[in-house]
């Protein structure tokens, strides 16, 4: 199944970077 595995990659690569953005933005903060 290409066509589900794609989405979840996708997911997985938009979390990725949200998390990255968010440990910037506590570091930022505190």
């Amino acid at each position: 199944p290409l066509v589900l595995l794609k989405p979840f990659t996708f997911m997985l690569a938009i979390l990725q970077v949200t998390s990255d953005l968010f440990v910037q933005f506590s570091n930022l903060i505190w």
